[in-house]
């Protein structure tokens, strides 16, 4: 072979080497990552009025994919084939850019665009398919610590005021006292709670002292799923104790107070409990 032709030959090999190792380094190129546990997206929708959904469960990050299980749910009944439902989602990041795919609910998709890292997320979202179809708008995203500690609140009236201990005891409050654990491990995008209910609340003279979380009598079990928490405990009389709540997050000076605000079922009345804990 000539000299000329050698140099040839050995160029056109560079160029097959060079191409297939630009091949192999595009896809692994730099991805950001997030924190694996427990997130809340919050969809606000550019097209229909006041609709807004709330999709929130477990999302787990592994090399560039990021997959999980998150309950989706409307705040409008114009659409009553966007139940709320656990849907799984799957996806992928492309440098900092996440793009969250739904998988198939009523003939429809729910895609997710996203830029950020670590504990927070923003971007776009877009509905393929169903009654909401075309629907799109902006999306904020935020992972939700553990719920791991003591959670303390005053138990009052849907119209706000303050609950008696018991009739006996008109000028003395009702308080309750959660002490939780939460599983680092979700179970179909939901994380199981444990742990321990204590209050002072007697009405009607019935003792619902404390309860152990969950109560092994039921299937409600207890969880957080997003910002939706549901509590069962056992109570020490033989009831059942359920609390329903939603996580939110507010300023306090320096520092965040994160509040549970939901309903409670304690051994008979509906009343309310914020429960409050400082981080």
């Amino acid at each position: 072979m000539k000299p000329g032709m050698v140099l040839a030959a050995l160029f056109v090999s560079c160029l097959l080497c060079i191409g297939c190792g630009g091949g192999s380094s595009s896809s692994s190129g730099p991805y950001s990552s997030i924190t694996n546990g427990n997130w809340s997206l919050t969809a606000t929708s550019t097209v229909t009025p006041g609709l807004v959904l709330s999709i929130g469960g477990s999302l787990t990050q592994s090399g560039n994919v990021v997959s999980g299980t998150m309950l989706v749910s409307s705040s409008v009944l114009n659409c009553p084939s966007l139940p709320s439902v656990a849907i799984p989602f799957t996806g992928t990041f492309s440098g900092d850019t996440l793009t969250l795919t739904s998988a198939n609910f009523n003939n429809q998709f729910v895609t997710v665009n996203a830029i950020g890292s670590g504990d927070s997320l923003t971007g776009t979202y877009s509905v393929a398919g169903g009654c909401a179809d075309g629907d799109n708008g902006t999306i904020a995203a935020s992972y939700l610590p553990p719920l791991t500690g003591t959670w303390t609140g005053t138990i009052t009236n849907p119209d706000g005021t303050p609950v008696s201990v018991d009739p006996s005891n008109p000028n003395e409050y009702a308080t309750a006292s959660l002490t939780l654990t939460q599983s680092a491990t979700a179970t179909n995008g939901s994380f199981p709670l444990s742990g321990a209910f204590n209050t002072n609340f007697a009405p009607g003279s019935v003792v619902c002292a404390s309860g152990t979380i969950p109560d092994a009598g039921t299937t409600i079990g207890a969880y957080v799923m997003g910002t939706s928490v549901v509590i069962s405990a056992g109570a020490t009389n033989g009831e059942e104790i359920l609390y329903e709540g939603l996580l939110d997050e507010v300023p306090l000076g320096s520092a965040n107070e994160t509040l549970i605000e939901g309903r409670l079922n304690l051994c008979g009345p509906n009343v309310l409990l914020n429960l409050a804990q400082q981080r």
